[in-house]
């Protein structure tokens, strides 16, 4: 810092000069034209030095963080995770997310033990009420139903699902496609065979 403090009086706008130029009746603008070339060579200067300074006492360098390669979110017992995240935070805590990816994800494992897992272009997480909207190519099952449509809106604390239509939609972008499975497959016989009847 001290080093760095000797570039000041050479480099525009040195209050040194200013002063120099007024009181000697010198062109202010020929000063700060001639500080350049002493300026650059002063900062390279000090610039090698402290390498060599730091190269021979084996200053350590700064640690490098090493960031994952999808960002996690944990939401009232789900997790969403995506690529890219925008997070506001309101008294230190997240009040809003919208994570965005190819394709951001969501899981939570619910009540009845089965687990909530969804999809989509970008995800919208509200904590004030509790809901993960799904935008854009938005896919959702939880247990053995599936539902898919341009926009989902799941609710964490409630853990029910409904289908949005987006605003501005074309007729019939708004739909919403749920698909149920039974708990038992149903049992398809073909028509040539008979049950067999006990005598």
């Amino acid at each position: 810092m001290l080093r760095g403090g000797t570039i000041a009086p050479v480099i525009r706008p040195s209050i040194g000069l200013i002063i120099f130029g007024v009181a000697g009746n010198v062109s202010i603008t020929k000063l700060f034209l001639a500080g350049i070339v002493p300026g650059i060579l002063m900062g390279v200067a000090i610039g090698l030095t402290w390498w060599w300074v730091a190269k021979k006492e084996n200053v350590p360098s700064a640690p490098k963080i090493a960031m994952p390669d999808r960002l996690r979110i944990t939401a009232e017992g789900g997790s969403l995770s995506s690529d890219k995240a925008v997070v506001a935070f309101r008294n230190k805590l997240i009040s809003a997310a919208t994570i965005t990816g190819a394709p951001a994800q969501f899981e939570q494992q619910r009540d009845d033990g089965t687990t909530a897992r969804g999809h989509a272009n970008t995800i919208e997480y509200q904590t004030t009420s509790g809901t993960v909207s799904f935008n854009h190519n938005a896919w959702l099952s939880y247990g053995r139903n599936e539902i898919t449509g341009q926009q989902l809106v799941y609710n964490i604390r409630s853990q029910s699902v409904q289908g949005m239509t987006k605003p501005g939609a074309a007729k019939g972008d708004g739909r919403v496609r749920i698909v149920i499975q039974p708990d038992k497959p149903p049992k398809i016989t073909t028509p040539g065979q008979e049950k067999e009847k006990k005598p």
